[in-house]
C-alpha cells in the first residue's frame, strides 16, 4: 500500500508473518505523472534514494586526515624534493636558491601566524603542512599533524569548521571556526597577512641596523668638497664654510 501525505511518501512494508510495519519516507512527488515510475520502482531502489536524499554532501576539498594505516613518511619524495633544491642551487646559483627559500619561510610564518591564533583563541587545528598533495613525511603531536607534502607550492593549515561543509566531530562543536565569535574568527583570518607586516618591519630593521657600506680599519674620514647653496648669481656661501669646515678636514 502506498500512502500519500501532504509532506513526503510513506511505504509500509510489512512480512507475510505479520511483523511490525517499517515506514520508509521519500520526498514528495508533486507531478502525478512520476507516480507510475514510483509504482515500478522496487522498495530497494526507493530506500536508497531516500537515504542518498538526507545524505550530506561531502567537503571535497579538504585534506583528509590521516589513517592509522597510512604511511607517514615517503623517502623517495623527500628525495625528489632535496634533489629540486640542489638542482636549483647548481643551476640557479645560490642567489636563486637564497630567494625561493625566503619565499617558503615567508609562507611558513603566514601559515604559523593562522595556526598560532587559532590555539590561541579555543580552535582546533589537525593539520599544519608545508607544501600540497600527498604526504611525504609527517608525525603526529597532540591532535596536530605536521608534515611536508609532494608538491612545493603554498602549505595549509587545517582548522574544523572553517565552512559548512567542513565535517565537526562530536565534542569538537564549541572548538569549531564557524561557532567562535566575530572578532576571533577575524584574528584568525587575518593573522596571516600580519605576519607579513611584521617579517617587513623586523627585515626593514636589519637592514638599517646593520647592513651598510663596509668601512677599512683606520681610514680616515676627510671633507672632499664643500657646495655652495644655489648656483650663479644666487649662490651663498655653504652653512659649512661659514662654520670654518674646509676641503680636506
Amino acid at each position: 500500500m502506498l500512502c500519500i501525505t501532504a509532506d513526503s511518501l510513506h511505504w509500509p512494508i510489512g512480512s507475510a508473518a505479520g511483523d511490525a510495519t517499517s515506514v520508509v519516507d521519500l520526498p514528495y512527488i508533486r507531478n502525478r505523472s512520476h507516480m507510475t515510475d514510483i509504482n515500478e520502482k522496487s522498495m530497494p531502489d526507493l530506500a536508497s534514494e531516500a537515504n542518498q536524499a538526507k545524505r550530506p554532501p561531502l567537503a571535497l576539498a579538504e585534506p583528509k586526515d590521516r589513517a592509522p594505516d597510512e604511511a607517514q613518511s615517503s623517502p623517495i619524495g623527500l628525495i625528489f624534493i632535496a634533489g629540486l633544491f640542489a638542482l636549483l642551487w647548481f643551476w640557479g646559483g645560490p642567489s636563486y636558491f637564497w630567494v625561493v627559500l625566503g619565499i617558503l619561510v615567508m609562507i611558513f610564518l603566514h601559515e604559523l601566524g593562522h595556526f598560532m591564533t587559532a590555539r590561541w583563541t579555543g580552535m582546533k587545528a589537525t593539520q599544519f603542512f608545508l607544501f600540497m598533495g600527498p604526504r611525504l613525511w609527517s608525525f603526529q603531536r597532540g591532535e596536530t599533524e605536521y608534515g611536508i607534502r609532494s608538491i612545493p607550492a603554498g602549505a595549509f593549515v587545517r582548522i574544523v569548521g572553517m565552512h559548512n561543509l567542513d565535517p565537526i566531530e562530536p565534542g569538537d562543536e564549541s572548538r569549531a571556526y564557524m561557532n567562535k565569535s566575530y572578532p576571533r574568527r577575524m584574528l584568525v583570518i587575518t593573522a596571516g597577512s600580519m605576519m607579513h607586516f611584521i617579517q617587513a618591519v623586523l627585515l626593514s630593521l636589519v637592514a638599517i641596523s646593520l647592513i651598510g657600506i663596509p668601512m677599512v680599519d683606520n681610514e680616515d674620514w676627510t671633507i672632499a668638497q664643500i657646495v655652495p647653496l644655489g648656483t650663479g648669481e644666487e649662490a651663498t656661501p655653504s652653512p659649512a664654510l661659514e662654520a670654518g669646515l674646509e676641503p680636506g678636514d
